[in-house]
C-alpha cells in the first residue's frame, strides 16, 4: 500500500523492483571539504559534484579573501548583476538593453575602488569560477549579492601586483575586450510585453576562458581548469542561446 492507504499498481510496483534501484544506484556526489560549509559566516550545504573543483574552492578559501573586501562603500565604479539567472549568470558592466518599459529593479550592483577593480571582478564572476560558485551556493535561480561577494577572488591582490605586471595587463585587456564584445551579442525575449535583453555568453566564451586560466594560474587553481569546464558545460547544456 502507498502512504495514503491505497494499493500501488503493477505499474508502481515495477518502477519500485526494477527502475527505482537503477536511477538511484547511478547518482554520484562529492563530500563537501569542511571549508566550504560556511558562506559569509553562514553554515550552509554546497553543491558540488566533483572532486577536483571542490579542492580547488576550498583552496581558494582558505588562502584568498572575498570580493566583499574590495567593494566599495560609497559610489564607485559599478558591475551589474542580474537578480535571476537560469543558465549563466548575467554579470556586465552595464545592463543589456531593453525595448520598451522595463523595471530595473531585475538588477543589483557591485561597486569598486577603481575601473582596475571592477574590470577585474567582472572577469572573475563571468566565466566559469564565478558561475561555478554561484551554482554551487544558490537555488540555481535568484542571484544574491551576499553570494557573488564572498566569492574568494581576492581582488586586492590581483589589483596590487607590479605595475607593468604582465599577468595584471594582460587580466585587464581581457575585461576591456569583454567589454566591447558583449555588446555585440544580444539575444531577445518578449517578457510581458517588453523585449528583454541579454548578452549571450557562448560568442564570449574564447574571451572569459583564457581569463578563467590566467585567473586559475595566478591562484594556484589551474589542475581544476578543464574539470571546471566540463562541469559548467554540463550544467549549462551548451548555454542554450
Amino acid at each position: 500500500r502507498n502512504s495514503s492507504g491505497g494499493l500501488y499498481t503493477s505499474s508502481c510496483r515495477r518502477w519500485l523492483t526494477e527502475y527505482r534501484p537503477a536511477l538511484f544506484d547511478s547518482v554520484e556526489y562529492v563530500k563537501p571539504l569542511s571549508s566550504l560549509l560556511t558562506l559569509s559566516s553562514k553554515a550552509v550545504w554546497p553543491f558540488i559534484d566533483s572532486q577536483a573543483v571542490s579542492t580547488a574552492f576550498a583552496r581558494l578559501v582558505s588562502t584568498n579573501k572575498p570580493l566583499s573586501d574590495s567593494v566599495a562603500r560609497t559610489a564607485g565604479h559599478s558591475l551589474a548583476y542580474k537578480r535571476v539567472a537560469q543558465y549563466m549568470l548575467g554579470i556586465s558592466d552595464k545592463p543589456p538593453p531593453t525595448r520598451g518599459h522595463a523595471t530595473t529593479e531585475r538588477y543589483g550592483y557591485l561597486t569598486f575602488p577603481s575601473p582596475e577593480h571592477r574590470d577585474l571582478a567582472l572577469l572573475v564572476l563571468a566565466g566559469r569560477w564565478g558561475y561555478l560558485w554561484w551554482l554551487i551556493y544558490s537555488d540555481e535561480f535568484h542571484v544574491t549579492r551576499s553570494t557573488l561577494t564572498a566569492f574568494p577572488g581576492d581582488i586586492e591582490r590581483l589589483a596590487k601586483r607590479t605595475p607593468g605586471d604582465m599577468e595584471l595587463d594582460i587580466l585587464l585587456e581581457l575585461s576591456r575586450a569583454l567589454q566591447r564584445e558583449m555588446p555585440k551579442h544580444i539575444a531577445w525575449k518578449w517578457n510581458a510585453g517588453v523585449q528583454v535583453g541579454r548578452y549571450n555568453m557562448l560568442e564570449c566564451r574564447h574571451i572569459t576562458d583564457k581569463a578563467d586560466l590566467l585567473l586559475a594560474r595566478l591562484w594556484n587553481i589551474e589542475d581544476a581548469y578543464d574539470a571546471a569546464g566540463s562541469w559548467r558545460d554540463r550544467m549549462v547544456f551548451g548555454n542554450r542561446e
